[in-house]
């Protein structure tokens, strides 16, 4: 038997899919129907630590290896 899943539990899955797939975060605010950003980014349930190798790839043009942490060549 399927399990209840509520719309706000569906929104945040969602949400933190459209940032991990790599969407831009005011296409997300527009696919989500948000007035306000700062909504969009509560709806995002990435952790700091995911949040902060999406600000190096984007910034820097290179991929952070994902994985197991103990053995990447890059910890934050």
């Amino acid at each position: 038997m399927a399990q209840y899943k509520s719309s706000h539990k569906i929104r945040f899955y969602a949400c933190s899919m459209m940032y991990d797939a790599g969407f831009d975060e005011r296409t997300i605010q527009e696919e989500m129907g948000h007035s306000n950003i700062g909504m969009t980014r509560h709806y995002d349930r990435r952790t700091k630590k995911e949040v902060s190798k999406e600000l190096i790839n984007s910034t820097f043009g290179f991929k952070i290896p994902s994985g197991d942490e103990n053995n990447s060549a890059v910890n934050l």
